[in-house]
């Protein structure tokens, strides 16, 4: 009962941050204006000093902390591309084969903590947190469609990769950024990718069954969630957000629990969430009904390079459609598309079952 009654908080709070309080103030609710009435103006100081218990510092904090957990050594960079920053971490021995490490969706390049330090034993790895999230600059996202969003990410991502000057490199992306990392393979042909890892991808099947009558619960959630940014109510909620984002994702605490502070994990993804959102700006308008990409990978990715191998690695229980990957490994004949399937693992598959993740990695990295 009490998490249900946390539920009905955070959706009278985000009511009120989008709709009465921004009238009373005549402030701009559009999700294309990235400063709201709680963002500027008369209430500037209450909203980023007091109710959104939250900050830079706090998250470069809650960010050392995680890497603290590392045993290996690891350097950290905020490499400037296009006047903008990306936080980096480089990691393993410079003569080593590059891997390149991108994020999910509201994540950063700490997601990557529990496979760092075997990965780097053999590898040079470079994660990075791309434009809008985690500790990178976020400039507003003031685009409308799909393809003004993909660049927003894009064309910083790929200025990042130049700036590493790398040779031949395996992309391993999760989620939004398998999704991402697969566009830009489709969009930028002078690049050194010799192999695509796809963990647990986002964007790739087309939604079904769009018109099927849902429930009044379903169908109230997915307007909520495509009215503005996924995560409006973690910042709506203010000093009660890491309370209920706790409360909603135990799962991030029990997954740690060998580590000398088990909240760590979810305190940064916490802190990379409450900040200004950019990236979650523009990936609204990369989704419908948050699940499903308005432009979906399963029609595109047929024009990828033949050259680069692909595999898509799914957790066994991941609420992600599986059948996508099937359906290209069959469909896409003359590419080479492999998948696997990791047991005991949902969609943060590289977290639920990382020895396994890790082993399997390795195996297809160093296959020729």
């Amino acid at each position: 009962e009490c998490t249900e009654v946390k539920h009905y908080i955070v959706f009278i709070l985000t009511f009120c941050y989008y709709t009465t309080l921004p009238q009373l103030f005549q402030r701009n609710t559009n999700i294309g204006s990235k400063r709201n009435w709680m963002e500027e103006g008369l209430f500037s100081s209450l909203y980023n000093y007091g109710w959104k218990p939250t900050n830079e510092t706090l998250l470069e904090k809650s960010e050392t902390s995680l890497l603290a957990s590392l045993t290996e050594p690891y350097q950290l960079e905020m490499i400037q591309v296009g006047g903008f920053a990306i936080n980096t971490l480089k990691m393993g021995p410079i003569d080593a084969p590059p891997l390149v490490l991108i994020h999910g969706f509201g994540s950063g390049l700490g997601q990557w903590v529990r496979n760092l330090d075997y990965l780097s034993r053999r590898y040079r790895i470079y994660a990075c947190d791309l434009l809008g999230f985690g500790r990178s600059s976020r400039p507003s996202f003031t685009g409308t469609t799909v393809s003004e969003a993909e660049t927003y990410f894009l064309v910083v991502l790929h200025k990042w990769l130049e700036a590493l000057k790398i040779g031949p490199y395996t992309f391993c992306a999760h989620s939004m950024g398998a999704y991402l990392a697969t566009v830009y393979l489709l969009t930028y042909e002078n690049h050194n990718c010799i192999k695509l890892i796809l963990a647990d991808p986002w964007g790739f099947p087309e939604q079904t069954d769009p018109k099927k009558p849902r429930s009044w619960k379903y169908s109230l959630a997915i307007t909520v969630a495509s009215s503005f940014s996924p995560l409006t109510a973690l910042r709506a909620a203010g000093p009660y957000g890491y309370s209920l984002f706790t409360s909603i994702r135990s799962d991030l605490i029990g997954k740690f629990e060998d580590l000398d502070d088990p909240t760590v994990f979810a305190k940064y993804i916490y802190h990379a969430n409450a900040q200004v959102p950019a990236g979650e700006d523009a990936f609204s308008k990369l989704q419908q009904a948050f699940a499903w990409a308005r432009e979906p990978l399963i029609h595109r990715m047929p024009s990828l390079d033949k050259k680069i191998p692909v595999v898509f690695v799914y957790g066994e229980n991941t609420w992600m459609d599986k059948q996508a990957g099937f359906h290209l490994k069959k469909t896409m004949v003359d590419h080479s598309i492999k998948l696997v399937v990791i047991p005991d693992a949902g969609h943060h598959v590289m977290i639920d079952n990382y020895d396994m993740f890790n082993r399997v990695m390795r195996n297809i990295i160093d296959e020729l």
